[in-house]
């Protein structure tokens, strides 16, 4: 499944780049490590919304440890990298991580239970149903906004550095052009009529706003 494929491949991509040789390789993997750790994302929460179909305090809860991998990953992430490196050198922060990558990969091959639901089949009607101005509107606009955000401060002449603003002014619009175009398609990645859900807006703007 994707999950696992994306949990296996975070394993490989990591063991390489600790042995990276150059500054562009290491970034590259670290790129390409991120796409495959949020490649696995999207099957777990849908691993999870299978698994708990009804509404329930046990469901809350596993949704609840689910989220809360990720600030704890970041913690101990941080932490074990931070003693493999002192004990050793940065690589074996790379290393460690490949390690325990590879073990969950093992764990997960063995326990996740097979999703027999109904699947969309890969057609015509299927491209049809993707929007794909959607995904490269709020894909680029984040990036764009977020990279403005990241290199504003160390860039040349800071943020009046004329890259910096393009990608600044042109990521917040590619955001808007994102908002509009959901309105307009039949088949919207984000479809609006879920922000008219109190709880979700509620949840939204608490995660926002913490």
């Amino acid at each position: 499944s994707l999950f696992i494929g994306s949990l296996g491949l975070f394993a490989v991509f990591s063991l390489a780049a600790g042995f990276s040789r150059t500054p562009i390789a290491l970034d590259v993997l670290n790129g390409v490590m991120g796409l495959m750790s949020a490649s696995a994302v999207p099957p777990a929460v849908g691993m999870l919304g299978v698994i708990y179909e009804k509404p329930s305090k046990r469901k809350n809860a596993a949704f609840a440890c689910f989220s809360a991998g990720n600030p704890l990953g970041f913690i101990f992430g941080t932490i074990f990298s931070g003693v493999a490196t002192q004990l050793f050198n940065w690589r074996a922060s790379f290393w460690l991580l490949a390690i325990i990558y590879l073990v969950f990969t093992i764990l997960a091959f063995f326990t996740m239970p097979v999703d027999d639901t109904d699947k969309q089949k890969f057609d015509g009607e299927a491209v049809k149903r993707f929007d794909i101005l959607g995904t490269v509107l709020t894909v680029a606009g984040i990036g764009m906004f977020s990279a403005a955000l990241s290199i504003g401060d160390n860039a040349p002449h800071g943020w009046k550095t004329s890259y910096v603003l393009a990608m600044l002014i042109i990521g917040i619009l590619m955001m808007i052009g994102f908002v509009f175009w959901e309105h307009f398609f039949n088949y919207p990645l984000m479809p609006l009529g879920i922000w008219k859900d109190r709880d979700f807006s509620l949840v939204s703007h608490r995660f926002i706003f913490s």
